[in-house]
């Protein structure tokens, strides 16, 4: 049986799938799920579009996406960001796809927010000037 859809992505599992066709619904690609078995020997859940002359712009988004996340993972060089605690003073190391979240600290359990140096003084308040009018 021919059908006129094309795949474009496989998903590990139906959550992540529903996702993509959400997503690419909302860039105006009409796309539905077909599961893995019914349609050839791929495995997982496989995002079809529904027009295949939109298959090629539906991989070209996927990748931006995907390329996007992955540089928002390496930011400030895809090292790891050390944070201290302001309870127990203490360093902890976390990947750098943590930085800018809330995390608990190792040590004492606290809550500590996962950001450098450089970010810190950036939400420094420093009160007003004491110049007079």
């Amino acid at each position: 049986m021919h059908r006129d859809l094309e795949a474009v992505y496989i998903a590990e599992t139906p959550v992540i799938a529903e996702v993509v066709v959400l997503w690419l619904g909302e860039h105006g690609i009409p796309a539905h799920l077909i599961h893995a078995g019914s349609e050839g020997p791929a495995q997982g859940i496989q995002v079809w579009v529904n027009d295949p002359t939109q298959a090629e712009e539906a991989q070209r988004l996927l990748e931006e996406f995907k390329a996007k996340q992955q540089a928002e993972e390496t930011v400030g060089g895809g090292g790891p960001v050390e944070a201290t605690c302001e309870e127990c003073d203490k360093v902890t190391t976390f990947p750098a796809k943590e930085r800018g979240s809330v995390q608990h600290c190792p040590h004492c359990g606290a809550f500590m927010d996962v950001t450098d140096g450089a970010d810190e003084d950036a939400d420094l308040d420093v009160g007003e000037s004491e110049e007079g009018p």
